[in-house]
């Protein structure tokens, strides 16, 4: 091999050990990159902790179980996340199949995904159990005065 072609190769093997070296470096993390000034913001709708087709149910079953001096609803507290759009992602999860909500804390910025109300704790745990098993979660239920 004459020695061109020695200086050629050399300087090749040292380009593609460079590119190697310093391409991932240079796109695994990119400088200055801020993704919510390039997208426009979406706007996030949070629905309310009771569908306004269930409050008129509600307020039927409660005036009867007032008139008991007894009003026991009970909800069951999937989980909670720090960003609503993981919230969303839960809640989309549910909705097909569940009364579910989404219930959002301003002190600490948490937003909770709730399935519910219930008059029956025993309903309550069963809805507890199945999304449980579904979704391998451990969820709560909470008893609402």
């Amino acid at each position: 091999m004459d020695e061109v072609s020695k200086y050629r190769l050399t300087g090749a093997i040292i380009w593609l050990l460079l590119l190697v070296i310093f391409v991932p470096i240079w796109f695994g993390e990119p400088v200055d990159f801020k993704p919510e000034e390039s997208a426009p913001a979406q706007k996030v709708v949070e629905r309310p902790l009771i569908k306004p087709e269930t409050t008129a149910a509600l307020k039927q079953s409660d005036a009867q179980v007032e008139s008991k001096k007894m009003v026991n609803r009970w909800i069951v507290r999937v989980a909670a996340y720090k960003e609503i759009k993981t919230a969303n992602d839960m809640l989309g999860r549910l909705d097909g199949q569940y009364d579910v909500a989404i219930k959002t804390f301003e002190k600490t910025g948490m937003h909770s995904v709730r399935v519910g109300p219930y008059f029956s704790r025993a309903k309550a745990e069963q809805t507890k159990q199945e999304i449980d098993k579904r979704l391998y979660t451990q969820s709560e239920v909470v008893q609402l005065n």
